[in-house]
């Protein structure tokens, strides 16, 4: 008996896993449509700040504790990343965006600049000791109640390969 209720299970196993199984040809439609999603920019919401930046996924993102800054991430090889601090308008009274664009760079001994789309931002170098360099790409941006710095930065060997990165990735940053 017990040699027939085995047979019946050898039996009702084999069934099983041949009657799950389907073709085994690869959907190339589908395969496609995995791959450019992987590829697509996305947009990333930065912690509970309200701001969103479209980073491309091959890039990847990793988000990060942080008790200095409202949001801190960056890629995953330590290459670059991002912080995100605001500032209550109230606190720059008869302020305009560019104003508090210049006098944020002036903090930080940057230099203010706007893009072609007319987005203020300002670079500085940040040097903690000789052998740790930052270099710095913030983009200004402007909400109802808020003032925002979304800083893009690297270790100056790496700023030849980010800064035109860091130049695209904030013209995509939208404040909610």
């Amino acid at each position: 008996m017990k040699k027939f209720i085995a047979l019946i299970l050898v039996f009702g196993m084999l069934f099983a896993l041949t009657a799950c199984g389907g073709s085994n040809e690869v959907d190339d439609n589908k395969l496609s449509q995995e791959q450019d999603e992987i590829t697509e920019d996305f947009a990333i919401p930065l912690g509970d700040t309200g701001v969103k930046v479209a980073i491309p996924a091959e890039m990847g993102f990793e988000r990060y504790e942080s008790e200095l800054n409202d949001f801190y991430g960056g890629g995953p090889n330590g290459e670059w990343r991002i912080i995100v601090n605001a500032e209550p308008k109230s606190d720059y009274a008869d302020c305009t965006l560019a104003d508090y664009a210049s006098l944020s760079a002036k903090a930080n001994n940057g230099e203010s600049a706007q893009d072609a789309d007319g987005n203020y931002y300002f670079t500085y170098t940040n040097a903690v000791s000789p052998g740790e360099v930052y270099k710095f790409y913030t983009a200004v941006r402007e909400g109802a109640d808020k003032y925002y710095r979304v800083a893009f930065y690297c270790f100056s060997e790496f700023w030849d390969n980010y800064s035109g990165k860091f130049s695209e990735w904030a013209t995509t940053i939208v404040v909610e």
